[in-house]
């Protein structure tokens, strides 16, 4: 009597080809508890691929020469939000290696703790950062508040909205850009970021606890809320794509 054994192989690919098992990052989102603090949080790329369904084109609501701009929708905490793909060649900041994209983080790292202190009605707000490399190019990813009206340009480009801004309400919008850029252009080291009472209405124009220069004011960076109060977008950015760092008050000099 003869006994008959089945030997089963399976085939696995040369050594060079095997793929390292993915580690599985935490995902961690956005809170309530941050958000009403006005603490941006460091997010993971997972909750924002979830936020965007995998940054689909169909969530595209801008593209421009910081990088393209998705809608984020947390269902959760019901909240809609903008997410800003940052990445250094978009900025023009050219180099390659690791050195270079360290030093480019740093710069990143120092631009978001700066984006952070920002508190002011006039200037859209940062909820939100991510470093994670998501192996696309994308160095950065920004999280802001979604504005809930069209941008100053949109306006201002259609007959029937630019009929609606009235004098007075044009008068409003240009105060409360001036508060804005008052904010980012002032200093009130020990003062503490002011800028808390109304929007473009006056009040609110106090300065930061550092001296940022927006260097992009234009229609299209200014949007205007259901309320029709303007809020300035794209505060800080110039200081990645100039390569410059963003400035620390100037020491002032006694007469």
């Amino acid at each position: 009597m003869t006994n008959t054994v089945q030997l089963k192989f399976k085939l696995l690919p040369p050594p060079d080809r095997l793929q390292p098992p993915q580690r599985q990052l935490p995902d961690v989102g956005l809170t309530e508890t941050a958000i009403a603090r006005g603490e941006p949080t460091a997010v993971s790329l997972s909750y924002l691929r979830r936020c965007t369904d995998n940054f689909n084109i169909a969530a595209v609501i801008g593209t421009g020469a910081f990088g393209t701009v998705y809608m984020g929708v947390d269902t959760r905490l019901g909240l809609r939000f903008a997410v800003k793909g940052l990445n250094a060649a978009a900025l023009g900041q050219q180099g390659s290696g690791n050195a270079f994209r360290e030093q480019w983080r740093r710069g990143v790292q120092r631009e978001i703790s700066v984006l952070a202190a920002f508190r002011h009605p006039n200037i859209m707000r940062l909820l939100g950062h991510c470093l994670d490399d998501d192996g696309s190019g994308n160095d950065c990813y920004l999280v802001y508040e979604l504005g809930d009206g069209r941008s100053l340009d949109a306006h201002l480009r259609c007959d029937a909205l630019a009929a609606e801004l009235h004098w007075g309400k044009r008068l409003r919008i240009l105060t409360g850009i001036a508060c804005g850029l008052n904010y980012l252009h002032s200093s009130m080291r020990g003062g503490g970021g002011g800028g808390g009472g109304g929007g473009g209405g006056g009040g609110g124009c106090g300065g930061s606890s550092v001296i940022c220069y927006h260097r992009d004011v234009k229609s299209a960076n200014v949007v205007l809320t259901a309320q029709g109060e303007p809020k300035l977008i794209n505060c800080g950015l110039t200081a990645l794509m100039c390569g410059e760092e963003t400035q620390e008050p100037p020491q002032r000099i006694p007469p």
